[in-house]
């Protein structure tokens, strides 16, 4: 059996389990968009195609609170497509269609232009030829002012995970794909990171891997550490990946800045001071972070942007925050400062 056919059998047989995503949510794209000057497609009227959409579980409950815009879904597994159509029948949404169809045979002229495009946890996980096709059809679908959404795992720190995960794959080389394997290759991660007798760095960094295995469920271990494809990339090598199809990196879609101000004031006077432009800052961030996982955004090349973040575009949101006063008295009515709380008491 090739590793095609391996990898369609695995995603057949044992579904991709059904999740929702906050930050693929074009409320949440367009708003991320405004920080960088960048007008989007209302959200309340527009267009979303998402390629893997699993079950449909991150489009439907899009679709469900955003009933005058159009949704379509795509996905290689007939069994997703077909819990994902036996659930929309049941919701009785109106504006929402899904595909079973390989990413590789997409017709461009099939389905449209779009403002919003998502990939969740597909290009890590595909052959190189579904990678590039998938950037081909963020540069040639895309509207001028649409958006497009790619999650994909980053260097250097996806090389933890990924030393775990070429063990417990060399333990499984002999044992059928089913759902045992799951356990198997927990077990063997448990007893490695507890038996090896290497120096204290090739230690801890087994013992940290595992700790971190814990919280997964199986269904994630099987498809994202025991998969026949699980690739990382360097955020510049994906930039320019992307530039190839006329599209720009715009930011992260969960860090409105660009640079995390928690690094030491050395290290971020060193990235600004050996950074050209965005993309080697953020590679530079990598580097000093260890970042093993980035959701990107990314638009036109055409598009101007406005990385000078101000702060009068805060007005145009709407914000909430779990933030508390930290006494009773009201401070809705003057300008002096006052003292707030969070639900685990740091303020």
């Amino acid at each position: 059996m090739s590793e095609n056919d391996l990898a369609d059998l695995t995603y057949e047989d044992f579904p991709y389990p059904g999740m929702t995503f906050g930050e693929t949510h074009p409320d949440s794209i367009a708003s991320v968009a405004k920080i960088y000057a960048f007008e989007t497609q209302p959200p309340e009227n527009c267009r979303v195609l998402e390629l893997g959409c699993g079950n449909g579980s991150n489009l439907l409950w899009m679709a469900s609170g955003l009933p005058n815009s159009e949704f379509i879904g795509i996905d290689l597994s007939n069994n997703h497509i077909k819990e994902a159509s036996q659930t929309l029948a049941t919701l009785g949404l109106k504006n929402t269609a899904f595909h079973q169809q390989d990413v590789l045979e997409i017709d461009y002229q099939a389905y449209g232009k779009f403002d919003y495009i998502i990939a969740h946890g597909l290009f890590s996980w595909v052959p190189d030829a579904v990678c590039e096709k998938v950037l081909e059809l963020y540069g040639k679908l895309l509207n001028p002012n649409g958006v497009g959404y790619i999650s994909y795992n980053v260097l250097p720190g996806f090389y933890l995970r990924k030393l775990m995960r070429e063990a417990m794959q060399f333990q499984l080389r002999n044992t059928p794909v089913e759902g045992e394997s799951v356990k198997i290759a927990r077990s063997f991660a448990q007893f490695l990171s507890e038996s090896t007798q290497a120096t204290p760095l090739y230690n801890n960094l087994l013992k940290t891997e595992f700790v971190g295995m814990i919280e997964r469920e199986d269904s994630i271990i099987f498809h994202d550490d025991l998969s026949v494809f699980n690739n990382a990339f360097n955020f510049s090598e994906f930039i320019g990946r992307a530039a190839k199809y006329e599209l720009q990196f715009l930011s992260e879609s969960e860090r409105m800045t660009s640079l995390p101000y928690d690094l030491p004031p050395k290290v971020l006077q060193f990235i600004e001071d050996n950074s050209e432009n965005v993309i080697e800052r953020e590679q530079y961030i990598d580097l000093f972070t260890g970042t093993n996982f980035r959701r990107t955004l990314v638009c036109r090349d055409e598009v101007e942007l406005n990385r000078e973040f101000d702060p009068k575009i805060v007005k145009s949101f709407f914000l909430s925050s779990s933030l508390r006063p930290a006494s009773d008295e009201s401070v809705a009515e003057d300008h002096y400062p006052h003292k707030f709380t969070t639900n685990s008491g740091r303020s």
